[in-house]
Protein backbone atom coordinates (compact mmCIF):
# COMPACT_ATOMS: atom_id res chain seq x y z
CA UNK A 1 0.00 0.00 0.00
CA UNK A 2 2.57 2.21 0.67
CA UNK A 3 4.18 1.61 -2.45
CA UNK A 4 0.95 2.58 -4.45
CA UNK A 5 0.87 6.08 -2.25
CA UNK A 6 4.79 6.73 -3.02
CA UNK A 7 4.41 6.53 -6.84
CA UNK A 8 1.05 7.96 -7.39
CA UNK A 9 1.95 8.68 -11.11
CA UNK A 10 3.38 4.72 -11.84
CA UNK A 11 -0.12 3.72 -9.94
CA UNK A 12 -2.33 6.38 -11.95
CA UNK A 13 -1.70 4.42 -14.66
CA UNK A 14 -2.03 1.10 -13.76
CA UNK A 15 -5.29 1.68 -12.30
CA UNK A 16 -5.98 3.47 -15.61
CA UNK A 17 -5.01 0.69 -17.74
CA UNK A 18 -7.28 -1.62 -15.51
CA UNK A 19 -10.17 0.51 -15.34
CA UNK A 20 -10.26 0.55 -19.06
CA UNK A 21 -9.80 -2.97 -19.89
CA UNK A 22 -12.61 -3.58 -16.98
CA UNK A 23 -14.93 -0.99 -18.96
CA UNK A 24 -13.86 -2.52 -22.55
CA UNK A 25 -15.06 -5.52 -21.18
CA UNK A 26 -18.24 -4.89 -19.41
CA UNK A 27 -19.49 -2.58 -22.47
CA UNK A 28 -19.08 -5.42 -25.17
CA UNK A 29 -20.90 -7.69 -23.03
CA UNK A 30 -23.49 -4.89 -22.48
CA UNK A 31 -24.12 -4.67 -25.71
CA UNK A 32 -23.93 -8.68 -26.59
CA UNK A 33 -20.43 -9.00 -28.58
CA UNK A 34 -17.43 -11.00 -27.40
CA UNK A 35 -14.63 -9.01 -25.33
CA UNK A 36 -11.78 -8.46 -27.11
CA UNK A 37 -9.76 -10.82 -24.62
CA UNK A 38 -6.53 -10.36 -26.67
CA UNK A 39 -6.33 -6.18 -25.53
CA UNK A 40 -8.01 -6.65 -22.62
CA UNK A 41 -6.33 -9.21 -20.72
CA UNK A 42 -2.59 -7.67 -21.65
CA UNK A 43 -4.00 -4.43 -20.27
CA UNK A 44 -5.17 -5.71 -17.18
CA UNK A 45 -1.23 -7.84 -16.18
CA UNK A 46 0.43 -4.63 -17.06
CA UNK A 47 -1.54 -2.36 -14.97
CA UNK A 48 -1.69 -4.16 -12.36
CA UNK A 49 2.48 -4.57 -12.88
CA UNK A 50 2.44 -0.62 -12.85
CA UNK A 51 0.46 -0.72 -10.05
CA UNK A 52 3.37 -3.16 -8.13
CA UNK A 53 6.29 -1.42 -9.74
CA UNK A 54 8.71 0.96 -8.01
CA UNK A 55 9.72 4.12 -9.44
CA UNK A 56 13.79 4.24 -8.93
CA UNK A 57 13.45 8.09 -8.45
CA UNK A 58 11.59 7.62 -5.16
CA UNK A 59 11.66 3.97 -3.80
CA UNK A 60 13.34 1.35 -6.53
CA UNK A 61 16.93 1.87 -5.52
CA UNK A 62 18.77 1.87 -2.13
CA UNK A 63 19.63 5.16 -0.57
CA UNK A 64 21.84 7.87 -2.85
CA UNK A 65 21.86 5.72 -5.87
CA UNK A 66 19.12 7.20 -7.41
CA UNK A 67 20.52 10.23 -9.11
Amino acid sequence: MNNILLNYKTSAAGFAAVLAAVADIAHALSVGAIPNLTVDVPAIASGIGLLLAKDASVSGTAAGQGK
